[in-house]
């Protein structure tokens, strides 16, 4: 009969009992294999069986320890080579019953030793409910390996197998998994979302490709291309009255300037590195320049224009020509000296400024002096605005030369435009300072290039009839009349008649600079 059929009598019922039988079994086992034993066959020397009659302990461990047999489950049970039973284990597990709120004892697997390959342990662990009344295995804190972008920390009183992982802060990471410390970003990276590596900074600067930056080259380059188009008109026109009567030296010397303004602010594109950082400071000396010969121009006009009599004008008019160039010289010279002692004392590098954002690095050009770098600036400001005071005065000359009104407009663009340059290089950092610096230059060359030149590009284009001598001649002539008109209106009528007469003797090479419309050329 099989015992192991009749649950009463399986072994994991009667776990005490059940060693009990084995041993029993085991003993009887070793009797039954003496008994019938077989000289040759036996386990003493020589293949000699044991006497049962006489059996002596030994001979009965001898047999004890080579006994094998089954259980009363079918299992193999068997003694080890030093005599110890190869165990097997019945896993339980004590569940709480809720409805009857008694213990039980429910297997959930067993150990045996016996299994010489493959696993010994078999565990059901879908029948297995833990303390917390959960069927999901419980962690245990020291068996939880602290992955990539996290750090190891030590639970103070704690056993030291006793860990948390804590996130690594904001520009630190961790590679690898149970790193004790996390690991510092170097300068110019910072760390990704999840902390595991370390990612190069976006790097802001006016770049070819931005649509910010395009805007600026095309902007300059069509700017340099109208001041080339328009200083081809006025070589082409340069013995025409009123390309003459505008100064046609000046002019193109202006016209070169505003061109090198236009090509000059493509070092604010692209990388900054030390050669665009010079060229931005030394950018300043064209617009200076080009609003210095604005200045003489007008100042020039002006001077021959407020002369109340033909004979002090036309001595006037050689007396001021050295002293005009002179002025020009000094105000573009003076910008030189300033620039070079810049370059020299506080040259401009390129800043890489790591701190104004995390995951952002400005790149831009800034001089190790800023009051030094604005003076230069400063300057060019000071020169136009003493422009716009002459502008302002010469406002009732000829039509054909008063340029007030353009020159004017220009120079209040041009304050407007570089009121923003000097916040620009203090508040702006990266892409918006280059951004802002180079409309500021295009812009304010743009406003001289429109509201000079621009006008007289039409007239000799589309106004051919007013573009004449006797065009010029005639408004110059009213003009003349008119400032004499007003001379011997304040003067006795003696003195008027002696100033009259004075006029009358005047030689006709005397006259000719007040009717001939050539007084600037």
């Amino acid at each position: 009969m099989n015992l192991s059929a009749v649950p009463m009598y399986r072994a994991s019922k009667f776990r005490v009992s059940y060693n009990v039988y084995l041993a029993v079994l085991s003993i009887a086992t070793a009797l039954d294999n003496i008994y019938r034993c077989r000289n040759g066959s036996g386990l003493l020397a020589d293949g000699h069986c044991p006497d049962i009659r006489s059996l002596r302990p030994w001979q009965l461990l001898r047999y004890l320890s080579n006994v094998t047999f089954q259980g009363t489950e079918g299992q193999s049970f068997k003694f080890g080579k030093n005599g110890d039973g190869l165990g097997v284990y019945h896993l339980v597990n004590w569940q709480l019953n809720k409805a009857t709120q008694e213990m039980s004892v429910v297997p959930i697997g067993y150990y045996d030793n016996r299994i010489e390959e493959g696993s010994k342990l078999r565990i059901d662990d879908k029948n297995v409910i833990w303390n917390d009344n959960s069927l999901k295995v419980p962690v245990s804190q020291c068996a939880i390996p602290c992955h990539p972008g996290t750090r190891r920390a030590v639970l103070q009183g704690q056993p030291k197998c006793c860990h948390e992982c804590v996130p690594c802060a904001e520009g630190e990471i961790t590679n690898q998994t149970d790193l004790p410390v996390c690991i510092t970003c170097p300068e110019g990276f910072w760390s990704n979302a999840n902390n595991t590596h370390c990612d190069l900074k976006v790097q802001d600067y006016l770049s070819w490709t931005d649509t910010s930056g395009m805007v600026a080259v095309c902007s300059a380059v069509i700017g340099t291309i109208l001041t080339c188009v328009t200083l081809l008109i006025f070589a082409m026109n340069r013995n025409t009255p009123i390309v003459k009567a505008a100064n046609r030296e000046l002019c193109i010397m202006m016209l070169v300037f505003l061109a090198l303004c236009f090509i000059s602010c493509l070092s604010f594109v692209g990388h900054p590195n030390r050669f665009q950082c010079n060229m931005q400071i030394i950018q300043g000396i064209f617009h200076t320049s080009a609003v210095s010969l604005i200045l003489v121009k007008t100042h020039r006009l002006l001077t021959i224009f407020r002369s109340k009599l033909p004979s002090a004008l036309q001595e006037r008019r050689f007396a001021k020509l050295q002293l005009q160039l002179l002025l020009l010289t000094f105000l573009v010279v003076f910008h030189v000296a300033l620039v070079v002692a810049l370059l020299v004392i506080a040259p401009p590098d390129v800043e890489r400024n790591d701190e104004l954002s995390k995951t952002v690095t400005y790149i831009h050009c800034k001089s190790s002096n800023v009051v030094f770098s604005l003076s230069t600036s400063m300057y060019t400001w000071l020169v136009s605005g003493i422009c716009l005071i002459l502008a302002f005065k010469s406002r009732k000359l000829p039509d054909n030369f008063n340029e007030a009104k353009f020159i004017t407009f220009a120079m209040v663009l041009y304050f407007i435009v570089w009121s923003f340059y000097y916040p620009s290089s203090i508040l702006t950092y990266g892409k918006l300072r280059a951004l802002f610096r180079c409309l500021v230059n295009i812009i304010s060359g743009a406003a001289l290039l429109v509201s000079i030149f621009i006008p007289k590009c039409y007239i000799i284009l589309c106004k051919r009839e007013l573009n004449t001598k006797e065009a010029i001649q005639r408004v110059t002539r009213q003009h003349s009349m008119k400032i004499t008109s007003k001379a011997l209106e304040l003067t006795p009528t003696k003195r008027s008649i002696s100033l009259g007469s004075e006029t009358n003797h005047l030689t006709s090479k005397e006259r000719q600079p007040l009717a001939s419309g050539e007084i600037l050329v």
